[in-house]
C-alpha cells in the first residue's frame, strides 16, 4: 500500500511524458464507511477527469483499498476494488459515471463481505485513480494527404479546424464539387439532410454505428498504414503506390 499524509489525491505515478497518471487518496480521516469515503472523493476525482477532458477523452478507472479482519482474530488481509476502465469525453455526464462506478465498487465489497469468508471490513486504506488519455481511432480535424493519394486527384479533403471532419466528410457529396474542401454556406445549407444530434465529435467508429443505424445508411471507414488501407471490419486491401 503507498505511504502519504496528504488529505488530498497525490500524484504518484506518470508514465509516457504524462499520457497514463495514477494518483492516490489517503483516508486520514479514518472515514469508516465505505460510500461515504467515495463520496468524499468525489468532488477531486471530478476536478481531474474534468481538467484532463480538457485536451482529450482519457480511460479511467478506481481502485478502493481496504483491510478486513475476522472478528476476534488477528487475520488480516488487504483486498482491492476496482471498476473497469471507462471512456470519458467532453460530452459525457462524469457525475453519472462516478455513481455508477461507486456503486460497482459497493456492490463487490458486498458480494465479498457476504460469501462467507467469515471477514469484515476493519478500515479503509485509500482510493487508487488511474487516468490515461484515450486516442480513439476515429475522425477529427485536418491533416494534409500523403503524397500518392493527392497525385489522384480523386479524394476531397476537407479544410476544417473543428473536431467534425466525419459531419463533412458525410455531407461533402452533397455540396458543388468546385471548392468542396473549403467549409462555408455549402456545408451549413444541406447540414440538415443527416441526423448527427447522437454522435459525439470527434467521431469514434460507435459513433459511425450509431449515424448508420439512426439514417439507415452505410459508411466505410478506412485507415492508412504504411500504404495498406484497413477497412472498419478488418478486410484489407493493399494500395500500390504510384
Amino acid at each position: 500500500m503507498r505511504t502519504t499524509t496528504s488529505s488530498t489525491f497525490v500524484l504518484t505515478k506518470s508514465a509516457f511524458n504524462g499520457l497514463c497518471k495514477e494518483y492516490f487518496l489517503k483516508n486520514t480521516d479514518g472515514i469508516k464507511n465505505a460510500r461515504d469515503f467515495l463520496d468524499h472523493s468525489k468532488p477531486e476525482i471530478y476536478a481531474i477527469l474534468n481538467e484532463s477532458i480538457e485536451n482529450s477523452p482519457v480511460k479511467y478507472n478506481i481502485k478502493l483499498e481496504a483491510t478486513y479482519i475476522i472478528p476476534n482474530t488477528h487475520t488480516r488481509e488487504n483486498r482491492a476494488f476496482k471498476t473497469r476502465s471507462r471512456s470519458v469525453f467532453q460530452s459525457d455526464d462524469v457525475n453519472i459515471f462516478l455513481e455508477l462506478d461507486f456503486i460497482k465498487l459497493l456492490q463487490e465489497q458486498e458480494d465479498m463481505e457476504l460469501k462467507g469468508s467469515g471477514f469484515s471490513l476493519e478500515s479503509i486504506y485509500g482510493i487508487i485513480f488511474n487516468v490515461n488519455l484515450y486516442k480513439p481511432l476515429g475522425g477529427s480535424s485536418y491533416i494534409p494527404l500523403p503524397a500518392f493519394i493527392e497525385r489522384k486527384k480523386a479524394t476531397i479533403n476537407i479544410l476544417n479546424f473543428d473536431e467534425k471532419c466525419f459531419k463533412y466528410s458525410i455531407l461533402a457529396k452533397l455540396v458543388n464539387p468546385v471548392h468542396a474542401e473549403r467549409i462555408g454556406s455549402n456545408y451549413v445549407e444541406v447540414e440538415n439532410r443527416y441526423d448527427f444530434k447522437n454522435i459525439n465529435f470527434p467521431a469514434s467508429l460507435n459513433d459511425v454505428t450509431k449515424f448508420e443505424k439512426t439514417n439507415k445508411v452505410s459508411v466505410n471507414i478506412y485507415s492508412l498504414k504504411n500504404g495498406e488501407l484497413k477497412y472498419k471490419n478488418n478486410v484489407k486491401k493493399k494500395i500500390q503506390k504510384e
